[in-house]
């Protein structure tokens, strides 16, 4: 009954190559922990050991990506091109603290990083990214928004 469990949960990410919904949070919740010395930051150091950790995963969760060496560091450096687009104030921290209102810096970070980290594994395993809308690297003259963020409508 166990296996039959199993294979009805991880069948559509094993057939499919798409990240289902409780693999998706299983990788977020490695987000949330990111913060080691607990004050609520996120800082570059704590970005690197969360993406080393993230990218290391991701084969066990996703069948058929791959996790080199090369697309860790591809990953890093993605990161640390997105961590200094969202660092507002460029203290080379992002908060965690949000409110009822508005999600914290952090957790916008990592609604996208995420995102780009599997896309990336899934580019290099010559697979089609599950999230083809988010590419916050665009620079086709398009305007990027973030996958948080609605379309505004022009009158």
């Amino acid at each position: 009954m166990k296996l039959l469990l199993v294979f009805i949960f991880l069948f559509p990410v094993i057939v499919v190559g798409k990240v289902d919904e409780f693999a998706f949070r299983e990788l977020h919740v490695f987000f949330q922990k990111a913060d080691h010395n607990h004050d609520r930051y996120l800082d570059k150091q704590e970005l690197g050991q969360f993406v080393d950790r993230f990218m290391k995963r991701l084969p066990g969760i996703i069948n058929g990506v791959q996790a080199s060496k090369d697309a860790i560091e591809g990953g890093k450096v993605l990161s640390d091109e997105l961590f200094n687009r969202f660092d507002k104030d460029k203290d080379g921290k992002l908060s965690f603290r949000g409110s009822l209102l508005r999600k914290s810096e952090a957790t916008n970070f990592s609604n996208m990083l995420e995102k780009v980290l599997i896309n990336l594994v899934h580019e290099i395993s010559n697979k089609r990214p599950p999230f083809p809308e988010v590419n916050p690297f665009a620079s086709d003259g398009r305007k990027k928004r973030n996958a948080d963020t609605p379309p505004t409508i022009s009158s």
